[in-house]
């Protein structure tokens, strides 16, 4: 088999869209044990039942699509005579979000290394390590190592947000002053704008002061981090002692 070539603009009917999601709606149902026509209350299992429907459907009439989609478009803008840097960059960049955009609404998007630029990449990230540390839902070390040394502010964030040891984990880390708060005058001065910080447990606490902190800040590869009034205020309430100045506004 193969996949017919698209000669027209038009999009499929509702009728046709409709037709499709019935039998979305009645294969989940039978994957689930369920007679046909049973209301579902889990989007999930219907995503994942359209996600398989297509996988099978693209491997039956063996299509094969272009191995870099973007770049041949952008091979395509490249020929075409009489455009300006600019205008070159404008429709390549057009392309690239149309793609997503599209993708978007269904819920779904692309994470390919040409359609997700690095900054959008770090939020999801970040996202998926909150949400799963929020549910307790344990990830491998080496998860932790990456992150921790691609996304070093939003790693210390985290851990600071549920009260982690940025160091081994541990759960009831307090706030550690990489800046000691000598340097602003006091705790009484602290709003968390101007020192660098951390979260440690008792453990850690302990072992840096005992064999140094510059030493244990290398060993660990951690970093103290400064944060806006606006990130402390999310994870204040769970350090009562600390951040005087900022609770006194």
């Amino acid at each position: 088999m193969a996949v017919e070539k698209t000669t027209e603009l038009t999009g499929h009917s509702y009728e046709s869209h409709r037709l499709w999601e019935w039998l979305v709606s009645d294969l989940t149902n039978h994957n689930l044990g369920k007679q046909a026509g049973s209301p579902q209350e889990n989007e999930y299992f219907r995503n994942q039942t359209r996600l398989s429907l297509k996988k099978e459907y693209l491997k039956a009439i063996g299509y094969k699509p272009s191995d870099k989609p973007i770049n041949d478009f952008q091979s395509l803008v490249d020929k075409i005579p009489n455009l300006t840097e600019e205008q070159r960059l404008n429709l390549k960049l057009a392309n690239i979000r149309c793609i997503q955009d599209t993708l978007c609404k269904d819920n779904n998007f692309s994470t390919a290394l040409n359609l997700m630029n690095q900054k959008s990449m770090n939020k999801l990230i970040t996202y998926t390590v909150d949400l799963m540390t929020e549910y307790g839902i344990a990830f491998r070390k080496e998860i932790v190592d990456l992150f921790k040394q691609q996304d070093m502010k939003n790693y210390i964030y985290i851990c600071l947000k549920y009260q982690k040891c940025c160091c081994c984990g541990a759960e009831g880390a307090e706030i550690h002053h990489v800046d000691h708060v000598t340097k602003i005058g006091g705790r009484k001065y602290d709003d968390g704008t101007k020192l660098r910080i951390m979260p440690l447990c008792r453990t850690c606490h302990t072992k840096a002061h005992s064999i140094g902190e510059k030493r244990f800040y290398i060993e660990n590869e951690i970093e103290g981090i400064l944060f806006s009034e606006e990130e402390i205020i999310k994870f204040m309430p769970h350090y009562k002692n600390q951040f005087k100045a900022l609770r006194g506004k």
